[in-house]
């Protein structure tokens, strides 16, 4: 079961720093 706590772990992580990259972007459609 410790591969999909891993797995989730990573997923979530990419998605923190997928989310903060567009917050520091910034939206152009706003």
């Amino acid at each position: 079961m410790d591969y999909v706590v891993a797995g989730i772990g990573v997923v979530g992580l990419i998605l923190l720093v997928y989310l903060g990259y567009i917050l520091l972007k910034g939206d152009d459609r706003s």
